[in-house]
């Protein structure tokens, strides 16, 4: 390099530095407005489904959420490509005071809880669902939740062949609720008839 292309290049080092340092300094200014975006974009997600789990509903605990069994999987690509949801979440509740095993699983009911794009879609879905669950051999009843407890909402209750599986399914806004208990018919309707809205 001679004397010449070397004030040169030292110039052209320096100019770059500057351009360099002045978008650093005005990346700097803009980033907190675009934080702020950022954080109102997520404060319009909605929220998780999560928040339909809460930790005690009636005498039944919530003991186990968000399960990642094989089957849950399973079923999340069943509701997703069937009924449409766009999320999926379930947990189990049990009863704290079963003593035995028996007891335990008699007692226990798993909760699924799936959200549509819009309450019409969530009301397709309840009606697809209870049409698969038909033709599985379900038989099927309707009931109305009481006005007394400012509930207005149609519930569907479903029993296997057998009476060894009930399944209750309501829908509320663009979310679908569905509690399935194994051999009794009560902890499916008392758990929904008590869930809090």
């Amino acid at each position: 390099m001679n004397g010449r292309t070397l004030p040169n290049f030292i110039l052209a080092t320096v100019t770059c530095l500057v351009i360099v340092l002045t978008e650093c300094a005005v990346s700097a200014q803009v980033r907190p407005h675009q934080t702020t975006s950022a954080s109102k974009a997520s404060a319009r997600t909605p929220p998780s489904l999560k928040k339909y789990f809460p930790q005690r509903v009636g005498k039944l605990i919530l003991t186990e959420a968000n399960l990642s069994t094989e089957e849950s999987k399973s079923m999340k690509r069943s509701w997703v490509s069937l009924f449409g949801a766009t999320e999926f979440s379930r947990g189990i509740y049990s009863d704290p005071e079963s003593q035995e095993l028996s007891q335990a699983i008699a007692a226990a009911v798993l909760l699924t809880v799936a959200s549509f794009p819009s309450s019409k879609k969530a009301d397709s879905a309840v009606a697809s669902l209870t049409t698969v669950l038909m033709g599985r051999g379900y038989a099927i009843e309707r009931k109305r939740l009481g006005e007394r407890s400012g509930r207005s909402a149609e519930m569907t209750i479903a029993a296997s062949q057998n009476a060894d599986d009930w399944a209750v399914i309501w829908s509320r806004g663009s979310v679908v609720f569905q509690v399935q208990s194994s051999t009794k018919k009560e902890n499916a309707l008392g758990f929904a008839r008590s869930f809090p809205y």
